[in-house]
């Protein structure tokens, strides 16, 4: 029987997009790459097939969104942003989880895609390693990896969580704690770098009993904040890694009859605009949530347009809200992605 495009992929272990352009030369890949599937095409004596390789190269006009999970509300923003986006250029958007995936079940995805954007903790960097190899056009959601073939884009969270620690030392605050995300969260370890760097710069202690790790939760947010109140000298002001673990970090203080911000400061960061109607209402950094997913299709459309440019990393700025939460006696809110 002849062998089939399909043959030779299967045999190379990359996509048939890959395959065709190896044959053709169309397009630049790797010499390990161009040496496994041109030894493929060798043993099997493959001979190409014109119009199996128009099929291949054809567009699917779908982009596959990986995310993490739906366990809180920025996964949401993300998907919306990014079909909204993908809508407009004429495409679909096929939403997976991290966890469904491993490299087989991406080779086979690879081929109903054009495209994939991965979003999520350190752990879905296996995939996008498993995408680069198979030679997937893809975009990581978070950050950029320099090792590997894949734009980024990114909000500017080392810059919008600075400003949020300087704001609290601006205040008059020096006792101040930070709530941070998971250990495998690039996000979260930005943050905590930047609230260390802010009390370096202006020579304030940091205590190590004042750095939490929090988890993206309320529930979270509401044990850390408990256990600074129990400190032998509690913290005036905390800064949290994102808006859910402040917003539990507030009711913690509440039921343990304090105060916010009288007896302890309070900042989240993402601008959810659930934080303008707690009680006080709550200052935040705003990310640009819906913006990160709409960018992230832009980029994912440029770089199938332009497979061999240089990487590109986008960095969307971040905006410090204020409210009352954080000790500031006007308050402004984010309502549908802008700042009022």
């Amino acid at each position: 029987m002849r062998a089939t495009i399909y043959d030779v992929a299967r045999r190379a272990q990359v996509s048939i997009a890959t395959v065709s352009r190896v044959v053709s030369g169309r397009a630049r890949v790797t010499e390990e790459t161009r040496a496994r599937v041109l030894e493929a095409v060798k043993e099997l004596n493959y001979h190409p097939n014109p119009v199996a390789q128009g099929l291949a190269l054809q567009s699917t006009r779908t982009l596959a969104l990986i995310i993490e999970g739906f366990d809180n509300i920025y996964p949401a923003k993300i998907v919306a942003g990014a079909e909204t986006e993908a809508r407009v250029h004429d495409y679909h958007l096929l939403v997976q989880q991290v966890a469904d995936l491993d490299g087989d079940k991406l080779r086979r995805l690879s081929g109903r895609v054009d495209g994939i954007i991965i979003s999520g903790a350190a752990t879905a960097d296996e995939l996008l390693q498993a995408a680069v190899e198979q030679d997937i056009h893809a975009v990581r959601l978070g950050y950029l990896i320099p090792d590997l073939h894949a734009d980024a884009v990114v909000a500017d969270n080392y810059k919008g969580a600075y400003e949020a620690v300087e704001h609290l030392i601006e205040h008059g605050y020096r006792r101040i704690a930070h709530i941070s995300g998971p250990e495998s969260s690039p996000h979260g370890k930005e943050r905590a770098n930047a609230y260390l760097a802010a009390l370096q710069d202006h020579a304030i202690p940091q205590p190590e009993e004042y750095l939490v790790r929090g988890d993206y939760t309320h529930e979270r947010g509401f044990q850390a904040m408990a256990s600074l109140l129990e400190l032998a000298e509690p913290p005036d002001a905390v800064f949290c890694a994102d808006d859910l673990l402040a917003m539990g970090a507030i009711l913690a203080v509440h039921e343990l009859g304090y105060e916010v911000p009288d007896d302890v400061a309070i900042i989240g960061f993402d601008g959810l605009e659930t934080g303008a109607y707690v009680t006080p209402p709550l200052t935040s950094v705003y990310q640009p949530i819906e913006q990160l997913g709409r960018v992230a299709v832009e980029t994912l459309l440029w770089r199938i347009s332009n497979p061999d440019k240089e990487l590109r990393e986008t960095v969307l700025p971040t905006e410090l809200v204020i409210r009352r939460s954080c000790g500031c006696p006007a308050a402004s809110r984010v309502l549908g992605g802008t700042a009022a």
